[in-house]
């Protein structure tokens, strides 16, 4: 039996309507801990953020958080790395240059970007980082610890402008994307997969007994480690190459029904 699942949210653990079936996992979830199974967000989202989406356990389980970046169990900080402030002004003046993109600064306390950001920006902003704080310029961002840079282009350029960043960023910060324009550009090396090493170390876990879901680009990583991988299907053709098996999409409670099944329910 697995001894631990980490889901994705967006586009994964919950559906379209950026919900989830709260009867059923409250009835997996359960089961889950009377099995000693561990439950794991892991997400390019903030930390704050996913914590709302499970209010009332949100101190019982662990997080993958900023894609790697912030590992936490609870409220318990487990691991942190971060972005030097000097790489993250560089890659604000290399964005800059652009005029159809948008992009943040993720940190612990808070998420900054530009007043100059458009209205559908600051909607993403207020939905996925609810703690954040506009600037007129980086050089005003306050001390904090940044784990990621993130940045919304037009979604027929994604591939476009992941290339562009991969090459303008090389030796700083590396790109990533769950598609549909969203990118995110991490600390190298350090993605998913590389925060739940630490959090399965800490439980004392193999890789192995690991399972995980996930339907984008970050989680490739994710996938490869994890014993019991589930792409969605709903996800990338990349993931699905990835995973060993495929899970229903997530409108039809792809990752809840992938679980009774490892949970022989």
């Amino acid at each position: 039996m697995i001894k631990a699942l980490a889901v994705d949210m967006d586009g994964t653990f919950l559906n379209s309507k950026k919900d989830y079936n709260r009867p059923l996992f409250k009835k997996l979830y359960d089961e889950m801990k009377d099995c000693g199974i561990k439950f794991i967000v892991a997400s390019g989202n903030q930390y704050v953020q996913l914590k709302r989406s499970f209010s009332e356990i949100c101190n019982e389980i662990s997080y993958v958080a900023e894609n790697g970046s912030c590992v936490m169990e609870g409220e318990k900080i487990l691991f942190k790395k971060t972005v030097s402030r000097d790489d993250v002004l560089f890659t604000a003046s290399v964005l800059d240059e652009y005029d159809d993109v948008n992009y943040a600064a993720c940190g612990f306390k808070s998420t900054y970007y530009l007043n100059r950001a458009d209205d559908h920006f600051e909607k993403i902003m207020d939905f996925y980082c609810p703690v954040n704080q506009r600037l007129d310029t980086f050089e005003e961002m306050p001390e904090d610890d940044i784990f990621k840079m993130t940045l919304e282009c037009p979604a027929e350029k994604t591939a476009e402008y992941l290339e562009i960043m991969q090459n303008s960023l090389a030796g700083k910060l590396e790109a990533t994307s769950s598609g549909h324009g969203s990118i995110d550009l991490i600390i190298p090396g350090c993605h998913k997969a590389y925060g739940l090493k630490k959090l399965l170390n800490y439980y004392k876990i193999d890789a192995k007994d690991l399972m995980a879901c996930g339907d984008g680009g970050n989680d490739i990583e994710m996938l490869a480690l994890a014993g019991h991988s589930y792409a969605m299907a709903n996800g990338s053709d990349e993931v699905k190459r990835v995973a060993r098996y495929q899970a229903a999409t997530n409108d039809e409670d792809g990752v809840l029904h992938a679980l009774e099944k490892e949970l022989n329910l």
